[in-house]
């Protein structure tokens, strides 16, 4: 199990998605699966985000399959063993 934090953003960005009416079900599953370190499945389209040698490493997944449009932003710190949800929410949220 990994150690893990979420930054201020990611909890305004969460309480937004709330805000909302987004069902955070798929959120918590995923979180749960990183901090576990459990391997995610091909649905979440893991990848890294540009550029690619940035220090730390921005690793993106997509919640709820090819139709869903969001996002959660991680980033892994002290050699892998600690793992920060830096922001969560829709392309146009988090990419504007």
């Amino acid at each position: 199990m990994l150690t893990h934090e979420f930054t201020n953003r990611y909890k305004k960005d969460l309480a937004k998605l709330i805000k909302r009416g987004v069902d955070v079900s798929l959120i918590n599953v995923a979180v749960k699966k990183i901090i576990n370190d459990e391997e995610l499945g091909y649905e979440y389209r893991k990848h890294v985000l540009e550029p690619k040698n940035q220090i730390p490493k921005l690793w993106e997944i997509h919640l709820g399959g090819r139709k869903s449009d969001l996002l959660m932003i991680y980033y892994y710190l002290e050699n892998g063993t600690h793992v920060v949800f830096d922001r969560v929410g829709s392309h146009s949220d988090l990419f504007r």
